[in-house]
């Protein structure tokens, strides 16, 4: 899995400054980096969970962070934006029609296809 891009409040960090976990029932992994340039790095996958229908991913950014439930297998195996925004939202990110009480959202960006499908949920 391949990660294009990584920032806070619109601004772009270095994408190892953030922390990744995956699970699936009982398991739970922190899937190991690859850097091979800035434009070329992302996670390893462990094999056991190339075989699952979906999983959970916990991403913690230092000034934020958010968990997705359910993910589709298949997104495992693209390119991944990802990002937290805090309000007000910046017009680079993607959140749009976001509540009035809403202070925190965690996003990823799945790049693999077209459209590209953004999944967003409030962050801690």
């Amino acid at each position: 899995m391949f990660l294009t891009a990584c920032e806070v409040d619109g601004t772009p960090i270095p994408c190892d400054q953030l922390t990744f976990r995956l699970q699936s029932g009982s398991a739970t992994v922190t899937p190991a980096r690859f850097k091979e340039s800035e434009k070329k790095q992302g996670l390893v996958v462990p094999e056991e969970f190339r075989a699952l229908k979906n999983f959970q991913v916990s991403i913690d950014t230092g000034s934020g962070g958010f968990v997705l439930a359910n993910v589709d297998i298949a997104f495992l195996k693209g390119q991944w934006h990802v990002g937290v925004d805090h309000a007000p939202f910046k017009d680079e990110t993607p959140i749009y029609n976001a509540p009035a009480a809403l202070r925190c959202v965690g996003y990823i960006v799945f790049e693999w296809g077209e459209p590209e499908v953004v999944v967003s949920t409030p962050c801690q």
